[in-house]
């Protein structure tokens, strides 16, 4: 868009943040640095403005019309569009005496002064730069702009004679740092005014070049300046004494004095790609920051510690995940950054090379965001910093074999299925792409198949969340989602104030890839959006996640779950953090099959009722026992068998149950057969129907409605039972039926001639048959075979 202004039009934009004005509305972003060699510059850069405001949040103010003076110098006024911009020289004569200390404060190291190139000696603060406009519209509001290459500090404004006597009278003070824009907006009172700008403490104060615009309005509150307390995002406080960001450690306000403040070590690292935002990176509060965590890695071994409270590192992914900020922030910007911050950077970037070598040369590859990152940062570090041969020879093939095993294994423990860490993996290999300039070889390639691979799941999924869910920490709730290829964009104060600092983390990473044209990089890898209706993703070990979508519901399952088990421990593992049958409604409503135990008074749950809660059902026995869930899926119809297949003695409860969050069905419709108990949800869309029974005498499911959650299964009190009475085995059968109620009864068959192996009544193999609305089920169903659930004869999975 251009602004008209008589002599000349001007179209405003920013070469950092895109256009800036749009749609007749000027908005404030800012504040950026610019690269300059501090000698004064134009307004134009390349041909093109680059104004922006030094403002907090997005201002909008509608552009009447904007005039710009590039060539403004003493004795030398300009005129446009009726108006006329003079330089004042007022050094000799303003009544100092009339001025309070601090503005006439006296001091022999104030330097030059640059207005566009023209050198200006200032000996007293209270002189500084005075721009006179005439020919202003009394009523109209007016908007200066300017780019300082050092310091600002106040903004005068009254007619030309108050000031010249010393009398003017200050309407803003701002503390704009080194290269950064400004901008400040008034309602003329008269038609000749004066702006007197006061340089700080610096050895030099340099106004590059000013705009000044005719706005329709005033802005609706004050402008907020950005300083270093910009930082300080949601429950974030800095701390001077440790040069580390802390929050509350248990998630109480600030202000409470018991709540213990930890400072973690990747908040920091991502704190430092929010200052870049805000152009705070000269601040010599950086490098302290960037010693602090070098403080907190290990002398020798590159790994680093997660809080400055720990006695020593344990979190094995820290590494990896700060060095991807620092890597893109050195990228971005390091000429932003002082001489000493930058060097404390590639200190620490050097020193996490020897781990990152270790660790890409273990078989890891099952964990791929840990493995990613790992050689990830390996491949980089050898970019930038240079290594032998044989070490960058060997992890390019660590990273081609570990293409191979993802493309192979179905993404190791499924992160591929994981809304969350889907979006960790392509962070990594979007940044390995963007940065690595080594584009014509082999790993580069087949990274860029992976990021397809990745993307096409992306988009088949829609707008949506993924169901089933691996790796993900939606115990509460589930909403809408942005696809990978939607999240790539620029940046805005939103991003900034993003209260959680892993979300806001990777916003800030995604807006830095859309500044190196992330979309134009990969346009021939780009899936076209599209939701999908029914997918089969392959998974490890020949499992796969199926589901259904449709405009108002998605319900997908794991064909068998776990899909690793030796990748579950006491402390650690896939199970708590999964839902391996699933459903979801664009309404916000989110309902999951769950295994949830008691043990010692403690509820323990799979996947877990908070992000807190424990990670194993039991921490008596080790390797932990797990629920197993095995699903045929036909569409929108989805038969699942549920089974339990040892009890802890230290248990006093175990419940299978279907649990429901922010359920808006319009009624729960209880519609029982003679072997089988149903609930119906009722919506305005469909009706779902969902059906179960189980292989345990006398035990049926139970309709609890608590509020916010509503739960609906089984409870079996397995502590009021004599240890030999007990059942030693759990087995559930679940039907879910999105074409409404399930009528007929279901026929189960015991069958004698499955092998000689000696079996309980709960292991007896059983044919299922069971008509549903629109579709037949003809199974068998073996507990102690590896394929526990399968279809009879030769009906196929189609």
């Amino acid at each position: 868009m251009q602004i008209s202004c008589g002599l000349r039009c001007i179209a405003f934009s920013c070469l950092v943040c895109g256009a800036i004005v749009q749609g007749g509305e000027f908005v404030f972003q800012g504040p950026y640095p610019v690269e300059n060699d501090n000698e004064g510059s134009s307004l134009l850069k390349d041909g093109i403005p680059v104004l922006a405001g030094n403002v907090r949040g997005g201002l909008p103010l509608p552009v009447v019309s904007g005039i710009t003076f590039e060539q403004l110098s003493f004795g030398n006024p300009i005129s446009a569009n009726g108006v006329t911009a003079e330089l004042i020289d007022l050094g000799a004569s303003i009544d100092y005496s009339s001025m309070d200390k601090a503005e006439a404060q006296y001091d022999e190291n104030v330097d030059l002064a640059r207005l566009m190139g023209v050198g200006y000696k200032s000996k007293y603060y209270g002189n500084g730069l005075v721009l006179n406009f005439s020919g202003l519209t009394v009523g109209k509001i007016y908007q200066l702009q300017g780019l300082y290459w050092d310091w600002a500090t106040s903004f005068y404004l009254n007619d030309p004679d108050a000031l010249n006597s010393g009398r003017s009278k200050k309407f803003e003070s701002q503390e704009a740092q080194a290269g950064y824009y400004w901008t400040t907006s008034w309602k003329a009172d008269a038609s000749s005014q004066s702006i007197q700008i006061l340089p700080g403490r610096s050895s030099r104060s340099t106004l590059a070049a000013i705009s000044l615009l005719e706005v329709s309005d005033l802005p609706s509150k004050e402008v907020e300046l950005v300083t270093w307390d910009v930082l300080n995002v949601g429950d974030l406080s800095w701390s001077e004494e440790l040069g580390l960001w802390g929050r509350p450690l248990n998630g109480k306000a600030k202000e409470a004095e018991e709540t213990q403040m930890v400072h973690e070590s990747r908040l920091a690292s991502g704190s430092l790609l929010l200052a870049a935002r805000y152009g705070l990176l000269a601040d010599a509060r950086i490098e302290r920051v960037l010693r602090a965590l070098l403080d907190l890695q290990e002398a020798g071994t590159g790994r680093m510690k997660f809080r400055y409270e720990d006695p020593a590192p344990t979190d094995s992914n820290i590494p990896f995940f700060v060095a991807r900020n620092l890597i893109l922030l050195r990228h971005m910007h390091k000429e932003a950054m002082t001489t000493g911050a930058l060097d404390v950077l590639d200190t620490l970037l050097e020193n996490f090379y020897p781990l990152f070598y270790a660790e890409a040369q273990k078989d890891s590859a099952f964990y791929p965001n840990k493995y990613l990152g790992d050689l990830v940062g390996a491949r980089l570090i050898q970019e930038i910093y240079g290594q032998p041969d044989y070490e960058i020879e060997v992890i390019e093939q660590r990273m081609l074999g570990a293409a191979d095993y993802w493309r192979e294994e179905g993404w190791g423990w499924g992160e591929h299925m994981s809304d969350t860490y889907a979006g960790v993996c392509l962070d990594l290999i979007s940044l390995y792409l963007l940065l690595s300039e080594e584009r014509e070889s082999d790993v580069y390639a087949t990274y860029l198949d992976l990021m397809e691979e990745l993307l096409v799941i992306e988009s088949q999924f829609g707008d949506g969340p993924r169901v089933p869910a691996l790796r993900s920490y939606s115990f509460t709730a589930r909403g809408s989602r942005k696809t990978y290829m939607e999240r790539i964009e620029a940046w805005n104060q939103a991003t900034g104030e993003i209260t959680n600092p892993f979300w806001r983390e990777s916003a800030l990473i995604q807006t830095f890839y859309y500044d190196l044209d992330w979309h134009s990089e990969f346009e021939e890898v780009l899936p076209e959006f599209g939701q999908s209706t029914m997918l089969r993703i392959p998974c490890f070990d020949d499992t796969e996640a199926t589901a259904f979508l449709a405009d108002d519901v998605r319900l997908g399952a794991m064909s068998h779950f776990p899909i690793m088990p030796e990748a579950e421990h006491i402390s650690w593992g896939l199970a708590w953090q999964s839902f391996p049958v699933a459903l979801w409604k664009p309404s916000g409503d989110w309902a999951f099959l769950q295994w949830e135990v008691e043990e010692a008074g403690e509820a323990k749950a799979h996947p877990a009722n908070t992000r807190s809660g424990a990670r194993a059902l039991t921490n008596q026995v080790n390797p932990p026992l797990l629920g197993q869930t095995y699903s045929l899926q036909r569409g929108g119809n989805l038969l699942v068998v549920r089974m339990m297949p040892a009890i802890s003695a230290s248990w006093g409860r175990v419940s299978d149950r279907f649990k429901m969050l922010d359920i808006t069905a319009d009624a729960y419709k209880e519609a029982n057969g003679a072997r089988f108990q149903q609930i119906l949800l009722e919506y305005p869309e469909r009706s779902i129907g969902l059906a179960s029974f189980s292989m345990v005498e006398d035990c049926y499911p139970v309709l609890e409605e608590l509020g916010k959650e509503s739960y609906w299964g089984y409870n079996f009190p397995v502590e009021v039972q004599p240890r030999n009475e007990r059942n030693h085995v759990i087995i559930n059968i679940w039907g879910f039926s999105l074409d409404g109620e399930i009528v007929q009864e279901p026929v189960l068959t015991k069958l004698d001639d499955y092998g000689k192996v000696t079996r309980s009544e709960m292991e007896e193999v059983t044919r299922l048959v069971w008509q549903w609305p629109e579709t037949d089920w003809d199974v068998i169903i073996d507990p102690m075979s590896d394929n526990v659930l399968r279809f009879s004869g030769s009906t196929d999975l189609k």
